[in-house]
């Protein structure tokens, strides 16, 4: 129940299930990792100043660039934004 009420709502004309066709494929890295026996998510702030979702916190990751797959996108973005080595 707080999901639902806690959810983003869709934007005004889109149906649930479908994808708009303005939509662009992207990929993210969950990264788990101990430190001191106890598991750790890494996580990002996106930057102040970018035109959506500015300052939320999110996974490494990003729109896929030509024919990437979603694995080679998420490592590619992981490493441009963290520098975690692929």
């Amino acid at each position: 129940m707080a999901h639902q009420l806690l959810a983003p709502r869709p934007r005004y004309g889109w149906q649930p299930g479908e994808i708009p066709g303005t939509a662009r494929s992207a990929a993210v890295l969950a990264v788990l990792y101990p430190l001191q026996e106890i598991p750790h998510i890494l996580l990002t702030v996106r930057a102040s100043q970018l035109p959506t979702h500015a300052g939320q916190v999110s996974f490494p990751g990003g729109v896929l660039e030509n024919s990437e797959t979603v694995t080679e996108a998420a490592l590619r973005e992981a490493f441009e934004e963290v520098r975690i080595s692929p």
